[in-house]
């Protein structure tokens, strides 16, 4: 059993929320990108987990970006099942010198844990880029952590916002890229686009394109299932390997 310490809505749509093990309660071990399922009044509850297993195994807490499907109580107590899952992890891109990783909302999850990670360890070999979606600013989620380790340089790492419902502020804002992240990356391979895609003003399309190359790429997406259809149906066409998280 644990207790849900931080409960933080960012939305009336989205949310993020540790959980606290007792003194006598050990989470399991797990891997960057893996799952686990809770438990709330036996009702089970499946997520990806945010922390990084450093943090875990250092502080004995599991951190989560998800739905507000429904919402959580600070102090409310969850189970939590004695191991975690999935294989949608690092050793999916072994080999590829460009990993490229879209989250759509939530989808963010499972590699805000990666980064966290690779960050940790200073990860030296691949290099990595974010597009992460979402509605709006607000929703974004990690979007401070993220240009901070960005900005840190402890390994080869670029962040790239969009959001699909920019407001006004939104659209002020230099940082965030606007449209969808299928039309994003039919900008940047260079396919005809069904929407809206402006890169952040900080970025040009060379910036991107030199961690495309199809030869040496695999990209990982996560979220809706409609967003990593779009996703999967632009790495076909570029005949670039692709890989989704299966729940």
């Amino acid at each position: 059993m644990a207790t849900v310490v931080q409960w933080h809505p960012l939305s009336r749509e989205v949310a993020t929320f540790r959980l606290q093990a007792g003194a006598e309660e050990r989470f399991p071990d797990y891997v960057a990108g893996q799952n686990i399922q809770l438990f709330r009044s036996g009702e089970p509850l499946l997520y990806s987990i945010v922390s990084a297993p450093f943090e875990t195994r250092v502080s004995n807490f599991l951190e989560f970006f998800v739905n507000r499907e429904r919402d959580l109580l600070e102090g409310e107590i969850l189970g939590f099942a004695d191991c975690a899952i999935g294989d949608f992890t690092r050793e999916r891109t072994v080999g590829f010198q460009n990993v490229i990783l879209v989250g759509t909302g939530t989808g963010v999850a499972p590699f805000v844990s990666m980064i966290r990670e690779f960050n940790h360890e200073r990860h030296k070999g691949a290099r990595y880029t974010l597009i992460h979606a979402s509605r709006n600013f607000k929703e974004l989620g990690y979007h401070k952590e993220l240009s901070a380790v960005e900005a840190q340089k402890g390994f080869d790492f670029l962040y790239v916002p969009t959001v699909s419902r920019p407001s006004t502020e939104d659209w002020k804002s230099e940082s965030l890229g606007k449209g969808r992240a299928g039309n994003l990356l039919r900008r940047l391979l260079n396919l005809p686009q069904k929407g809206e895609a402006v890169l952040p003003v900080s970025l040009r399309n060379k910036d991107l394109q030199e961690r495309l190359d199809a030869g040496c790429t695999i990209i990982l997406a996560c979220g809706s299932h409609s967003s990593v259809g779009d996703i999967r149906d632009v790495a076909a066409e570029k005949r670039i390997p692709f890989v989704k998280e299966d729940w």
